[in-house]
């Protein structure tokens, strides 16, 4: 006999709803990919080449550029869809927990990134 309500039922659960984000992401990610692919084909930035060697290097960044629209797109997608679906509306209720420090991992952050 099963003991669930109908309303138990109709609810998603938690792995559907992180199955439809990801398919979400996924279809936005492809079609923005595709977008910025065929921008990235067929608009051209460059200028008339005058030696052999520019049309090498221009035919170099077109593949970076290439190769980088998928990542670019990837970050937008995620970026733009977790600011969208899980945004925060209102005030909040109340303050967060205060934020602690600790002044030696501080400090030497401070010292090997600032270090030559």
């Amino acid at each position: 006999m099963d003991r669930c309500s109908g309303a138990d039922r109709a609810r998603p659960g938690r792995r559907q709803l992180v199955a439809r984000h990801i398919v979400i992401v996924a279809v936005l990610w492809v079609s923005l990919t595709i977008a910025g692919e065929a921008a990235a084909l067929t608009l051209i930035p460059f200028p008339v080449s005058g030696a052999e060697e520019a049309e090498v290097v221009d035919d170099a960044f077109t593949l970076l550029a290439v190769l980088g629209v998928p990542v670019v797109t990837f970050v937008m997608s995620v970026l733009a869809y977790s600011s969208l679906r899980f945004r925060r509306v209102g005030a909040p209720e109340e303050d967060g927990s205060p934020i602690r420090t600790h002044r030696g991992a501080i400090s030497v952050w401070l010292l090997v990134t600032t270090a030559r």
